[in-house]
């Protein structure tokens, strides 16, 4: 892998995700992010949830603020999220709702991972 720097939200060094970038070869700084939790480039920036927090980020109406904030910091950012939004006992189509918004109205891509690895292959 040629290296790649990513910049880490200080919230996010102790998860799996970190080890695993780490691992995989990643340069790694580790800086309080006003937005988002990995910045790849200037014009790139990544927000990742897991299945369990996209859903709280819902309903505490924090996912369509940072989607706000992600947009207007970063011509291409991206919204990464791990695990199954399915298995969390919340209406389904309000998740397709707030998926398609996310998609349409902010052009945010959302991109899903099955666990941590998987989020790090994908950074």
């Amino acid at each position: 892998m040629d290296e790649v720097k990513v910049i880490v939200d200080t919230r996010e060094m102790r998860t799996i995700v970190v080890k695993k970038l780490f691992e995989l070869g990643a340069k790694i700084e580790s800086k309080r992010l006003e937005v988002g939790d990995f910045v790849l480039s200037e014009r790139v920036c990544v927000e990742r949830k897991t299945a369990k927090d996209f859903i709280k980020s819902i309903i505490d109406g924090r996912l369509f603020k940072q989607a706000i904030e992600l947009k207007r910091n970063f011509p291409k950012p991206l919204l990464l999220v791990e695990g199954r939004v399915d298995d969390q006992n919340f209406n389904p189509n309000a998740i397709s709702s707030v998926i398609a918004s996310i998609i349409l109205d902010f052009d945010i891509p959302i991109i899903s991972s099955g666990n941590s690895e998987e989020s790090a292959k994908l950074i």
